[in-house]
């Protein structure tokens, strides 16, 4: 009896054993050393190389990762560069897809730093990038702007598709001998930091004869910029800054490809000049908010062509200081529109978009709260002023509208109520709010929102209002509401 008793008794502490180690089982170092490489390239290349210490299992796995990522920020200044040495002395992969190198100089190298820098750039274009991302910073500035002198097989390499540059020394201009280069790069992101490098800038990306991705990061510049160069095979351009000081700022490019345009910053809309001769053009993004915040938001009594520019895509989100009716140009095959609105006394702008899009369906309308005040209080408002006629694209095409934000103030409600009244193939009217907004305005709450949507009066049968609060509590942080 006792020997069955023990017997039992090591059964059980056996399954439970066996049960303890499938549970605490290290799993991940079965898996093979493609899955494991390809982990490892996620993450930046000095954890990569930390894994050794796990086990012998881990030793020679980061030597095959796909991706490095090399990064002042995670290694101490003055071990940087041995580091690096390290990593791409050891690399054991023919291939690296992507090498990210972000360097900068500080107070104890000099042009040590500098010469490192390329000699790195030259050891990884040996391992047939596929994409390269730049990060390197001099603390001399401007003064030594293109004293980074990068390696000729950078122009000529067939293998990269994808490059990220940010500098404020480096020498991007090409070989004065080549007529092109860069004959494989598709993606272009280049961050401006002085304007001496504009000319550099445009003489680089008129010579990559299959660029279809560019975006030009400003983030100082002169009073007056230009940009003027062809790009045939080019479908998105973006052009983004932050500390813009321009007084003017143009460019004009041959894209007859060019499908996809995004302008962002916080210099003023009439500031921008664009030429472009693309019938292809679908979409558009027009993001220029200086100016447009307290009591400094002005009208512009004449479309820029930058606007001009952008009328025949399908899709446009519009976050610009506010045009005159008579100013905006008629965008005739426009689909899908989204405009950002500062103030409550603008509602006639939205009158105006409307009657010049007869072909519209989609409408978003994002209310910038805090540019409101007090309606009555806002300098230059007007109450909202219902068109004799209504829009074509009203009457005819509208199937969804969206009013984010929404305050609860009276010219508000009228919009929807007349939307609602003449939207005759409306499908659905969304209103996204907070119970704070309605609260602040007229001591509105939810239940009471819900009441005076019911009494609006639909003239599409099939439409449906959908009204979601964020409550702003901790059980119910969304509400929703389908009428």
């Amino acid at each position: 009896m006792d020997r069955r008793i023990q017997k039992h008794a090591n059964k059980a502490r056996m399954a439970r054993r066996m049960a303890w180690e499938a549970r605490h089982q290290d799993r991940i170092s079965q898996l093979p050393d493609g899955i494991l490489s390809h982990i490892l390239s996620f993450l930046p290349t000095r954890d990569a190389v930390q894994t050794t210490i796990l086990s012998k299992r881990w030793n020679n796995l980061w030597i095959s990762i796909p991706n490095l990522d090399l990064d002042h920020n995670i290694v101490s200044s003055d071990k940087f560069g041995e580091f690096v040495d390290g990593v791409l002395s050891l690399h054991a992969s023919s291939n690296i897809r992507k090498f990210r190198l972000c360097s900068r100089n500080s107070y104890y190298y000099g042009d040590e730093h500098l010469s490192r820098n390329s000699r790195w750039i030259c050891d990884a274009m040996r391992h047939k990038i596929v994409e390269l991302d730049l990060h390197i910073f001099d603390q001399n500035g401007p003064r030594r702007l293109g004293d980074l002198q990068l390696p000729v097989s950078l122009f000529t390499c067939k293998t990269l598709v994808a490059l990220k540059v940010s500098s404020n020394c480096m020498n991007l201009a090409p070989p004065p001998s080549a007529s092109a280069c860069f004959p494989s790069l598709k993606s272009l992101h280049y961050r401006l930091g002085w304007p001496d490098s504009a000319s550099m800038f445009e003489m680089l990306a008129s010579k990559c004869p299959v660029l279809e991705d560019l975006t030009i990061d400003v983030c100082r510049i002169g009073n007056v910029y230009t940009l003027n160069f062809p790009a045939a095979e080019l479908k998105t351009f973006r052009i983004l800054g932050s500390l813009m000081a321009a007084d003017k700022y143009r460019f004009s490019i041959n894209a007859p490809k060019l499908e996809n345009l995004v302008v962002s910053g916080q210099l003023g809309l009439s500031n921008y000049y664009f030429s472009n001769n693309a019938k292809a053009m679908v979409k558009a993004e027009i993001h220029l908010i200086h100016g447009c915040s307290g009591e400094n938001i002005y009208r512009v009594e004449s479309a820029p062509p930058l606007l001009e520019g952008v009328s025949g895509v399908k899709y446009l989100s519009l976050l610009t200081p506010v045009f005159s009716a008579r100013s905006l140009p008629s965008f005739d095959n426009l689909k899908h529109l989204k405009v950002g609105l500062f103030r409550c006394s603008y509602w006639g702008y939205v009158i105006a978009l409307l009657k010049r899009s007869p072909n519209l369906e989609d409408i978003v309308l994002d209310i910038w709260t805090w540019t409101w005040g007090k309606q009555e209080y806002v300098k230059g408002y007007r109450p909202f002023n219902p068109p004799e006629v209504v829009p074509i694209c009203v009457s005819s095409h509208l199937r969804t509208i969206s009013i984010i934000n929404f305050m609860g103030y009276d010219d508000e409600f009228e919009v929807v109520k007349y939307l609602l009244q003449y939207s005759e193939v409306l499908r659905r009217l969304t209103i996204s709010t907070r119970e704070s907004y309605l609260f602040k305005t007229r001591r509105m709450t939810a239940e009471k929102l819900h009441k005076k949507a019911l009494k609006f009066q639909k003239c599409s049968k099939t439409c449906e209002i959908e009204i979601i609060i964020n409550c702003e509590t901790d059980r119910h942080k969304n509400c929703s509401c389908h009428l």
